[in-house]
C-alpha cells in the first residue's frame, strides 16, 4: 500500500519486493514534497512473516526529503525503516530493517547503513561508508570510510539553510521528472 502526501512524486520504475508471505502487505508512507526516483527498491527479508505476520513493513519518509536512484530498503514487520524530513540519499544506499534516520541528514552515495541503527539529525556518512548494525550516530555527526568512524561535525549554516536549499531542489526536480517520463503522482 502507497500513502503518498499530495506534490509527493513516485517514479513508476520504484521496484517493491516483498515474500510470498507478505504479499501486498508493505506500507511506503511518503510525506509532502518528497520525491522516490527510479529504481529504488523495497523489499521484506525472507521468513520475516513468522515474527509478526499481522503487522505489515513499514518505510516512512518524511517531508522535503529524496530518494535517489538504485537505493535500497530492507523491511521486516518489527523492523520498520524511518527517514526524517529534509534528507537526502544518494544513489545506491542500502538501508537494513530497524533503521532510523533523523532530519537534514545526507547519505553518500554506496553507504550501507546496518541493521537498527540510529542516525541523529543533521548528519553526514560519507560515499562508500558503512555503519555497522546497532550503532547510534549522535546529531551533528559525520560517518566515514569502511569502518563507519564518526567524527563531530560543524554548524554548516543551519536548518533555515538547509529547508530552503531542498525546497530548490525538490521544487526544481518536481518540475523537470515528469518530462522524463510518466510518474505516479500525487
Amino acid at each position: 500500500m502507497i500513502d503518498a502526501k499530495p506534490q509527493s512524486f513516485i517514479s513508476e520504475h520504484f521496484i517493491l519486493e516483498d515474500s510470498h508471505e507478505l504479499q501486498n502487505k508493505i506500507i511506503l508512507k511518503v510525506g509532502d514534497h518528497s520525491i522516490v526516483n527510479p529504481q529504488v527498491r523495497v523489499r521484506t527479508q525472507p521468513g520475516s512473516a513468522s515474527n509478526n505476520s499481522d503487522k505489515p513493513p513499514v518505510l516512512e519518509i518524511g517531508n522535503y526529503s529524496i530518494i535517489s536512484d538504485r537505493c535500497s530498503f530492507e523491511l521486516t514487520p518489527i523492523l520498520p525503516v524511518v527517514i526524517g524530513n529534509y534528507t537526502y540519499i544518494d544513489p545506491g544506499v542500502r538501508v537494513e530493517p530497524g533503521v532510523t534516520i533523523g532530519d537534514f541528514c545526507e547519505l553518500g552515495a554506496g553507504c550501507v547503513i546496518g541493521r537498527k541503527s540510529r542516525i541523529g539529525n543533521n548528519c553526514k556518512i560519507a560515499a562508500g561508508a558503512k555503519v555497522d548494525g546497532n550503532t547510534t550516530i549522535p546529531s551533528r555527526s559525520v560517518a566515514v570510510g569502511r569502518t563507519g568512524d564518526i567524527h563531530a561535525a560543524g554548524d554548516d549554516g543551519g536548518d533555515d539553510h538547509r529547508k530552503r536549499e531542498m525546497k530548490m531542489h525538490v521544487d526544481f526536480l518536481m518540475r523537470t521528472m515528469p518530462l522524463y517520463g510518466k510518474a505516479h503522482s500525487k
